[in-house]
């Protein structure tokens, strides 16, 4: 997916394997399209908040499973 959601603005869903999605939200403009192919390391969007949502200095990032929000500390490296 990769469009504007009420309350998240500009918002990009990608789809991973085993029911997996992350979710980028609050973006300042989406790079990407849905339906297309995005590669390890590649910019899907700019950051900074969406004219349809407030104005953000973050990104919302969500992991999915079953469409169910996770811990994304249990997902990501640790730094």
């Amino acid at each position: 997916f990769s469009g504007v959601l009420e309350g998240y603005g500009n918002t990009i869903i990608i789809e991973h394997k085993d029911n997996y999605a992350t979710v980028y939200a609050n973006n300042q403009a989406n790079l990407v399209t849905k339906g297309k192919t995005v590669a390890k390391g590649q910019k899907i969007a700019e950051v900074g908040g969406s004219p349809s949502s407030k104005p953000q200095t973050y990104l919302h990032f969500q992991i999915r499973c079953d469409n169910k929000p996770r811990n994304p500390r249990f997902y990501l490296p640790k730094a």
